[in-house]
């Protein structure tokens, strides 16, 4: 029998549950890695906005959100938001009880009854986040052992072709260790198809995310398909203006046939979907990168968000970096070229820290596309436009020019296969033990087992913070107060993750100012060369723009204040109360910033809620910060106030204007200091770069905002 995944793995199913499973034989999991995330769907309830359970939900934890972050929680009820909160572990479990009564009512909803069945007796040990468009609930550990079809089969077999950290089918599949230390695999086979990756930005550096979107995106004649894969719809819209047709849920099959057909006129853009598509030979010769992926799941989204730097999250993003990569070339003899465009993306892959997680294969591939890369740029004719060089790369695949190919493969049979599990497999198996043990009743024995993973495997304080929080989960069970202090000592080392119900403490930032230019050397030094140094500017400022999500945006604020040399922290994520963003700029100095860049920026007026947020936020400071000087500043694209609505405190506002001019000025600056050597770049010099390109602690607080009006002005 052949099937999908989801036939087997749901509430429903026709295999059975429990006792009442189905006996299989052998079962063979094609693709394994994209069902895990079938698998995890399987067992999540999605509530969207529009639920009577969503509403209720959050009522119930209202002030529990709010503790987690004031101002998210009160974008979050805005519904345009897509920031996420998660529901403290300690009050979804004392409100256990309510949750059940809540979703019990709606078992029989579609979007309840395919999961009700597999959780409903299991929702104490369940997540719950919330976003201004949906709630999502999830056991922390997939009780796997319900579908005995699975679990039971006397045989079971789990192929992959595009990944080679298998390290993810521990928690995801229940495989153990030594299955994925041992695979099978064609020793003789070194690497498969001809894959021609080039990042257009490192050809030239007028070739950026726009012009290759606009390049790609006009439908033209051609004899082969050309796909996009972009994250978001968000990020789709563009293709579609340039004339793109963008694939939705229900028409995506229907649009891949076209394509299988030789109907080749339109681009086709797909949306977030890294796995389980094939494009192989003609339906797909030009395969379009578009930005870093990103998980839809709001427990991935807040995981990333806690542990951006840790091994996990990158294992994570080279994953889908792989699917995507995976999506044509679906043979020994098929060929394409992949176009990387984006800041975010392009930093990966050139980052030797990101790429390290790729496999041998996949950077085989990216370090012939650098390298043809510098090439081209070395060769290009000065009067001929940058797009045509790059045009002129890509025929050398598509038209199969014999040069390339035996480039290609001379470059690609110098490679080793490779079959080693990354250092995470043991970080998951140790993972998994404490959560069954957890699960079992035994949460003694998963502290003991997390404490050992601390002491043996975590080495940053961020991942030491994530590991403590889930110490302090399992202890609420049998000991609250030492469950607070777990969480208290979680959220010191890493202030993203939740804040603790009592003994939370709020550090003040204080201000040295003659290290700023000190501060902007020792962030420059971080980098091996200038280009590295241009690739983090480029990505940093790509999520600085109205339309980015707020937690992107904001993040990238912090880190940009950073780069110029402040200290900077963002408290209402880090303490649930607060600005977005606050800088120490000098002493006694300080900016504070309320972000709004998801609203629409056609908004004629800053609502009642916005201006109530943004005078909370002066409040805060004023109490923490009696007696220093503070500009505050709401990025938003309006600076009206609507009747309702006013600020208590002197306020300016950064439109798109302003913004646009801000993040120009930063990236002017970078690109000045990049042409001198680092080490030997004086104080006076970077101090002289950043008066000239409006940088100035004077030219902040002075030049890139305007005083908020009412309506009549």
């Amino acid at each position: 029998m052949v099937a999908s995944v989801q036939k087997l793995f749901n509430g429903l199913t026709k295999f059975g549950l429990g006792p009442k499973s189905k006996t299989i034989g052998t079962l063979l999991m094609d693709d394994s890695h994209a069902c895990i995330d079938a698998i995890r769907d399987a067992f999540c309830v999605t509530l969207p906005k529009e639920s009577q359970a969503y509403e209720k939900l959050v009522t119930l934890f209202t002030s529990d959100l709010e503790s987690q972050g004031a101002g998210t929680f009160a974008d979050i009820l805005e519904g345009d938001s897509n920031d996420v909160l998660p529901i403290p572990y300690w009050a979804w479990q004392e409100k256990n009880a309510d949750v059940t009564k809540i979703l019990s009512k709606v078992s029989t909803a579609e979007e309840v009854k395919f999961v009700w069945p597999l959780i409903r007796d299991e929702l104490i040990d369940c997540q719950c986040f919330i976003s201004g468009r949906r709630i999502e609930i999830s056991p922390y550990l997939a009780p796997l052992g319900v579908f005995g079809s699975y679990a039971k089969a006397k045989h079971r077999i789990f192929m992959s072709a595009t990944v080679t950290d298998d390290s993810f089918l521990v928690r995801g599949l229940r495989l153990e260790p030594a299955t994925i230390r041992n695979p099978l695999t064609f020793k003789k086979e070194k690497w498969s198809g001809e894959k021609m990756i080039l990042i257009p930005s490192l050809i030239d550096e007028t070739l950026n995310r726009s012009i290759a979107v606009k390049a790609f995106a006009a439908p033209k004649s051609k004899q082969y398909g050309i796909v996009a894969l972009t994250p978001s719809f968000a990020g789709s819209k563009d293709w579609e203006g340039y004339g793109a047709t963008i694939a939705v849920k229900s028409t995506i099959n229907a649009q891949i046939d076209q394509l299988r057909k030789g109907n080749f006129q339109n681009t086709l853009v797909i949306v977030n979907r890294y796995d389980g598509i094939d494009l192989p030979d003609d339906t797909c010769r030009v395969l379009v990168f578009d930005s870093k992926p990103y998980s839809e799941k709001l427990a991935d989204r807040y995981a990333e968000g806690c542990r951006s730097s840790s091994e996990v999250t990158a294992t994570r993003v080279a994953r889908a970096i792989e699917q995507g990569l995976g999506r044509s070339v679906r043979g020994e003899k098929d060929y394409c070229v992949f176009v990387l465009i984006g800041a975010e993306l392009v930093a990966t892959v050139r980052s030797a820290e990101s790429r390290k997680h790729l496999s041998a294969q996949t950077q085989a591939q990216i370090d012939i596309g650098l390298e043809i890369a510098a090439l081209a740029k070395e060769d290009a004719d000065k009067a001929a436009p940058p797009l045509s060089g790059l045009l002129g790369l890509i025929n050398q695949c598509v038209k199969r020019d014999p040069a390339w190919k035996e480039f290609y493969v001379e470059r690609m049979g110098a490679i080793e296969p490779e079959v080693s599990p990354s250092s995470i497999l043991d970080v998951f198996q140790t993972e998994l033990e404490a959560e069954l043990s957890h699960h079992d009743g035994n949460p003694k024995q998963a502290l003991q087992t997390i404490q050992s993973l601390i002491d043996n495997e975590i080495k940053d304080d961020e991942d030491r913070g994530w590991y403590l929080q889930e110490m302090a989960r399992y202890s609420f069970s049998f000991n609250k107060l030492e469950s607070n202090k777990l969480q208290i000592e979680a959220h010191r080392k890493n202030q993203f993750l939740l804040k603790p119900r009592d003994g939370m403490q709020i550090d003040r930032i204080t201000v040295v100012s003659q290290k700023r230019v000190g501060r902007i050397l020792e962030w420059l030094q971080q980098f091996t060369d200038s280009g590295e140094i241009m690739l983090r500017v480029n990505d940093i400022l790509s999520r600085l723009t109205f339309g980015a999500r707020a937690e992107r945006f904001e993040s990238a604020l912090d880190e940009i204040g950073q780069a110029l040399g402040f200290e900077c922290q963002r408290p209402d994520k880090q303490w649930g109360q607060g600005p977005d963003n606050l800088w120490g700029l000098r002493d006694g100095e300080y900016l504070l910033f309320e972000c709004k860049s998801e609203v629409d920026i056609k908004r004629a007026e800053i609502n009642k809620k916005e201006s109530g947020q943004m005078n909370n936020s002066c409040a805060w400071f004023k109490r923490l910060y009696s007696g220093t000087k503070v500009t505050n500043i709401m990025i938003i694209s309006t600076p009206k106030v609507c009747a309702g609505g006013g600020f208590n405190d002197t306020v300016e506002i950064m439109r798109t204007k302003e913004l646009s001019r801000f993040v120009e000025n930063i990236r002017n600056f970078f690109e000045e200091v990049r042409s001198f050597d680092v080490h030997d770049l004086s104080e006076a010099k970077i101090q002289e770069l950043l008066d000239s390109n409006s940088l100035s602690v004077d030219s902040l607080t002075g030049d890139y905002s305007t005083a908020a009006r009412s309506p009549e002005d």
